[in-house]
């Protein structure tokens, strides 16, 4: 940690035995003292408190308005739209989440509350911390930063009071304009810090006596996160307004109560401005958020998702235009996050009351997850993570573990297809609704979505992947398409094999057999097969 030394006396050019201490940017005569009572107050950041959930209410559940305002859903669950389906939820989380716990602090640290733990304030943080005597007298203002120790004279035996807030920002902290009545107002868009306490100075000769100052948060936050995980891609952009332009207020810290007046509302105006969640999630969550000041109910909060656009994995864009609205009733906390995130699922495609997936399911051995293909032609080099041993986790997975489809983000909104499910698109044979190419079958599909380039459910002939001599090799790709369902035959496939679907070249059988037909003489020990998941 940097050391940084504030000088108040000017030894020079006071008399030898009278003395005079100094602010750092406001000079302000404490009393005449011996400069053998003066020594050193050596004062740092030790955190910003951690803010407990344990008194929070559970979330409330989102509501989604239809085109005609009305609420339709109580409960977060899978929400069809137009174009792309969502989970709409409020979830909540200190607004520190994420930063470094410190070591447990004793509770005797000056400006610590008991029990709480605290976290790490990033360094570069600039607050500013006013000393006043034991009868209320202003002794100094400080403009300090974290991550860097600073020395401060002060008188050996003489008890202080310390007051410091900050805005959690790089950017200079304005002095109070009356040191006798403190007060500072909160800033749309910032976080407001604070923190007090008492300290005295004893012990013999030159004492280095530390101040580490515990921040607690004063305000609330509210956030709009849009998350699009779900439709496996990065938001390029999004047009989101808000309700009311006045959901949210500032006030004015008195800075020797703590607490918050003259509450009044600022104004939200235009499209929200979105940034990356973190680091880590890249563009696929994006957040706008917002500090109140007053922690009274929001009982209508409403945003409407006039449009966005997501970038697809051959770089190209899909953009979706058509307007829907949220609703949440929130209650905001002090220190807390309450986020009206919205995951967006892509829809999808229905076929003989089924709604199957796009394209298929691939595992991403770079980013650990589990996608599909924003497109289904033959244009992705396809290899291992296409492929899947039946029911497995992974790719190459232990066979009949775990569903894969499940683990699609968010989980347990996808799996894999049933024997049913199977039987009842194998059986749709009608040529106005189903058309055979050579290198894969097509099927009409209901609930379609304008935003994709094609809403016909279409199954490739990818062949199946197995293993000769330690290599992988595709057998009769653009002749034989197939994908597992999640049941197996005669004592758990043992004998008879696994079903699935198969659409081929040849006929099932000779002469009289079809092109598609449910395939269930395949064994779950033999060959890797695509897999196309359904809609839980």
């Amino acid at each position: 940690m940097k050391k940084k030394s504030i000088r108040l006396i000017k030894l020079l050019c006071l008399p030898m035995v009278l003395f005079a201490i100094y602010s750092c940017d406001k000079p302000s005569v404490q009393e005449q003292i011996n400069p053998q009572d003066l020594t050193d107050l050596i004062v740092s950041v030790g955190g910003v408190e951690e803010v407990s959930m344990q008194d929070e209410e559970p979330m409330a559940s989102a509501a989604l308005l239809n085109r005609e305002g009305i609420q339709s859903q109580s409960k977060p669950q899978v929400q069809s739209l137009e174009s792309y389906d969502v989970v709409s939820e409020l979830i909540k989380a200190p607004i520190a989440q994420g930063k470094v716990v410190l070591a447990s602090r004793s509770s005797q640290e000056q400006g610590k509350v008991n029990g709480a733990k605290a976290l790490a304030m990033d360094p570069g943080m600039k607050y500013r911390l006013l000393l006043y005597m034991s009868d209320g007298k202003f002794a100094g203002s400080y403009h300090l930063t974290s991550g860097t120790e600073t020395k401060i004279d002060v008188v050996k035996g003489h008890p202080y009071t310390w007051i410091a807030y900050s805005y959690n920002s790089t950017d200079d902290v304005a002095d109070v304009a009356d040191h006798n009545n403190p007060k500072i107002p909160t800033i749309p868009g910032k976080e407001m810090l604070y923190a007090t306490g008492s300290i005295t100075v004893t012990g013999p000769g030159q004492v280095n006596k530390p101040l580490r100052v515990y921040f607690l948060q004063k305000l609330g936050r509210v956030g709009v996160q849009l998350h699009a995980r779900g439709m496996f891609a990065g938001i390029r952009s999004a047009n989101v307004t808000l309700g009311s332009d006045s959901y949210f207020k500032m006030g004015t810290v008195n800075l020797k109560t703590g607490d918050i007046e003259n509450l009044q509302p600022y104004t939200v105006s235009g499209p929200l401005d979105f940034q990356n969640l973190e680091t880590d999630s890249k563009d696929t969550i994006k957040v706008a958020y917002f500090y109140t000041a007053d922690m009274a109910a929001i009982p209508n909060f409403e945003y409407t998702l006039n449009n966005f656009v997501l970038n697809l994995d051959d770089n190209s864009t899909r953009t979706f235009t058509s307007p829907a609205s949220f609703s949440y009733n929130i209650s905001p906390s002090v220190g807390i996050s309450k986020i009206a995130n919205l995951n967006m699922l892509e829809s999808p495609l229905t076929v003989a009351g089924v709604r199957w997936a796009r394209t298929n399911l691939y595992f991403s051995y770079a980013d650990r997850a589990y996608r599909f293909r924003h497109k289904i032609g033959f244009e992705y080099p396809r290899g291992e993570e296409d492929y899947w041993n039946f029911k497995a986790p992974f790719p190459d997975g232990t066979i009949g573990k775990q569903d894969p489809c499940t683990r699609v983000y968010p989980l347990n909104v996808w799996r894999m297809p049933n024997r049913d499910e199977i039987q009842k698109l194998v059986a749709v044979d009608a040529s106005s609704l189903r058309e055979l190419k050579n290198d894969y079958v097509e099927y009409v599909a209901t609930g379609v979505a304008a935003p994709y380039p094609s809403n016909k459910l279409r199954i490739n002939k990818f062949g199946f992947l197995h293993v000769i001599a330690g290599l992988f090799t595709v057998s009769g790709e653009k002749t034989d398409g197939y994908f597992w369902s999640s049941e197996t035959g005669f004592l758990g496939g043992a004998m008879t094999g696994v079903y699935g679907y198969r659409v081929s070249d040849n006929l099932s059988v000779p002469l009289f057999g079809e092109n598609v037909w449910e395939y269930w003489a395949i064994s779950s020990w033999g060959g890797k097969e695509n897999i196309r998941c359904v809609r839980n």
